[in-house]
């Protein structure tokens, strides 16, 4: 855990279990939002499955809701809505 962090009162994030997925799907989705594509939570879990299995990590791995919150809340995303004009 981040003591600095918890020091300046800020909140304390536990590292991913499978931290080599968990920075390959972060990259994907900068990426995809660098473009301009919208990414939703279903498309994020199902690219974090496609991952898991291309980097052979853990086989349990079922990218579920509570795995897509605490990703989000690890990375800072928030979910907005888009408007287009």
């Amino acid at each position: 855990m981040d003591l600095s962090k918890a020091l300046e009162g800020g909140p304390i994030l536990k590292k991913a279990k499978t931290e080599k997925l968990d920075e390959a799907v972060y990259l994907w989705f900068k990426q995809q939002r660098t473009q301009g594509i919208p990414i939703s939570g279903n498309i994020l879990k199902e690219k974090a499955l496609l991952l898991s299995q291309k980097l052979n990590e853990n086989e349990s791995f079922s990218a579920s809701q509570g795995w897509l919150e605490k990703f989000k809340k690890r990375h800072g995303i928030r979910q907005l809505a888009i408007y287009c004009r």
